[in-house]
């Protein structure tokens, strides 16, 4: 993991946490925004690791691309999915244990909360795993 792929990822992950607390529509709009761009360095940061064959056989070329595009959508979307499923089940959990729930999880911040952290989760995913 290099330091300036934790501090760019880290810096889109602000940002998009930013404009979702600011945005007057849904705080999802931006946060898939960012899911996206991860999305997109996880797959660059995979070139090396995963080249296109040098031939010129078009399913071969195919057939690598597929497969690459398939490890960073898994990681980053991997990630997302498991933070989301955590942080949405916090409450019930929470609850069944008689533990008070925090204000940060209900109402209104509900949706906010779970975005943020599945988003927290593919930052992690796109700077420290290959």
């Amino acid at each position: 993991c290099e330091q300036t792929d934790v501090l760019i990822n880290g810096a889109i992950w602000a940002f998009a946490i930013y404009w979702a607390n600011k945005s007057t529509y849904s705080p999802w709009q931006p946060l898939m925004l960012a899911f996206l761009v991860f999305f997109v360095r996880m797959n660059y940061k995979l070139m090396p690791l995963m080249p296109r064959p040098s031939t010129d056989d078009r399913t071969e070329i195919r057939a690598a691309d597929t497969k690459r595009l398939g490890r960073a959508f898994g990681v980053v979307g991997g990630l997302f999915g498991m933070m989301t499923v955590i942080v949405a089940s916090l409450p019930s959990m929470l609850m069944s244990l008689g533990l008070p729930v925090p204000l940060w999880l209900m109402g209104s911040l509900y949706e906010y909360s779970v975005g943020v952290a599945g988003l927290l989760g593919a930052m992690v995913g796109a700077s420290f795993l290959k």
